[in-house]
């Protein structure tokens, strides 16, 4: 490909890696995930607003295809010779405005990011769990928090965005312009455009329920053999909503002992936050180990920086589950210990159950985000080494989720929004006619699928 043109159009700053063979090029090449991973002609290493859409104007009118990617996690983020990479992790930015309560979150600025730069300013909101996860698509595709009952989904945050659409325009989204668009982008963001700049809620720590921004954070490890008595007492947590507690019951192998083990990881948020109560019955069994403490919401999400490693064949995978089925949780554990034994190269992955005590609130506003409703996740982790492994993997991923779901019927089916583009899409936007406006939305805004052809 000849990039002279878009070279002469870009900031200083911008970078056009176009030689496999260079160490940048391979660096930058580096995802969370090696499954479907693909060599690019270019990667286009963009600066600020203005080379993202010099770049996509350029891929338009060459008629070049091309994947952005923000924080180098998405298995989707990934094209062949064919494409370019349009790169946003050297174009970032928090700009918090407390006079309005919002802060503008710029191209590849991570979750963590956000969360620092709002915590100087003691102020949160929704973020999930992974530092660095782009903070953009992380909003666009819903966004599930531990925060989710004191705030709302990630998507419920956004107020604006900038986007480039399909035809190279740079327009903003808001509820007085582009409403319908902005109904399309909290939820379904990413099929619609390249979205530069998010404007976002931020709210005081007060809303954690104190005044110093922290939460309670804690690890419990335990044998395969205390199941049972685990799941009979994080039954009562996950049904106790006095107590504003969320996070995930895991079959893994643990990184000391090379073990196989059973983990609670939880949160506990407000002003309600005494762990020995709430957690008595987890204390009482005696795990093997425990790791809690207060911490600063901003470091939330540190514990899980080592599944964060670049490389390897790694899936995540949530599907929403009906009820808090710890009979079924059981059957998963069962096929864990069968692929671990079958294939011990998949011994990191790990099977979880995430909960929420409380329901998450709803905003005011209707969204392409179905996902309100739902308390109860299987959150699914494979990671191997071998490439030869994927299909046996994915035979025992999709048993688990399966059995989690509670039933084959399809139309009852709830998959997470950016777990899935093959599934059926009725199953990631629920709801009397969310999917219909969806695909009419879709064909307006990008009636080709230059932002794929999911929708279409």
């Amino acid at each position: 490909m000849n990039f002279s043109e878009l070279r002469s159009q870009l900031s200083e700053e911008a970078r056009i890696l176009d030689d496999p063979a260079s160490q940048v090029y391979h660096t930058r090449l580096e995802r969370w995930t090696n499954i479907d991973k693909a060599r690019p002609s270019a990667i286009i290493v963009c600066c600020n607003e203005a080379d993202c859409t010099y770049t996509v104007q350029w891929c338009i009118k060459t008629a070049t295809p091309f994947t952005p990617c923000c924080g180098g996690n998405s298995s989707w983020a990934t094209i062949g010779s064919q494409g370019v990479v349009v790169d946003l992790r050297d174009y970032t930015g928090v700009d918090v405005d407390l006079g309005t309560s919002t802060a503008i979150v710029k191209g590849g600025s991570s979750t963590k990011d956000v969360a620092t730069e709002l915590a100087r300013h003691n102020r949160c909101t929704a973020l999930g769990n992974g530092n660095a996860i782009g903070a953009i698509p992380y909003f666009l595709n819903g966004g599930n928090s531990p925060l989710n009952s004191l705030v709302g989904c990630g998507s419920d945050q956004i107020i604006s965005a900038r986007m480039i659409t399909a035809d190279g325009r740079l327009i903003e989204a808001n509820e007085a312009s582009n409403a319908s668009l902005l109904w399309a982008l909290r939820g379904a963001g990413q099929f619609f455009g390249l979205v530069t700049e998010l404007r976002i809620r931020i709210y005081p720590f007060s809303v954690l329920g104190e005044e110093e921004g922290s939460i309670w954070s804690g690890t419990f490890a335990f044998r395969l053999e205390q199941l049972m008595d685990v799941s009979t007492v994080m039954s009562e947590v996950m049904d106790n909503q006095e107590y504003h507690t969320g996070g995930l019951i895991m079959v893994t192998t643990s990184p000391f002992t090379q073990t196989p083990i059973l983990m609670v990881s939880a949160k506990l948020i407000g002003s309600l936050r005494d762990p020995d109560v709430v957690f008595k019955g987890l204390y009482e069994l005696k795990p093997v180990m425990v790791k809690a403490a207060d911490i600063p919401i901003q470091n939330m999400a540190d514990s899980v920086d080592p599944l964060m490693a670049r490389g390897d064949y790694k899936k995540l995978t949530l599907v929403g589950a009906p009820e808090p089925d710890m009979t079924r949780f059981a059957k998963t554990v069962e096929l864990w210990k069968e692929l671990t034994e079958r294939c011990p190269d998949a011994k990191r992955t790990s099977f979880s159950f995430q909960w929420q005590s409380r329901s998450t609130i709803k905003p005011s506003f209707d969204s392409a985000n179905c996902n309100h409703d739902i308390r109860f996740w299987q959150n699914n982790m494979t990671w191997h080494v071998d490439p030869a492994n994927r299909r046996l993997v994915e035979e025992y991923d999709t048993k688990a989720l399966t059995i989690m779901r509670g039933t084959a019927d399809q139309r009852h089916w709830i998959d997470f929004q950016n777990s899935t583009r093959t599934g059926p899409i009725e199953a990631r936007y629920r709801g009397a006619g969310r999917l219909a406006r969806l695909m009419s939305l879709k064909r307006q805004w990008d009636p080709h699928g230059l932002f794929t052809r999911q929708l279409l």
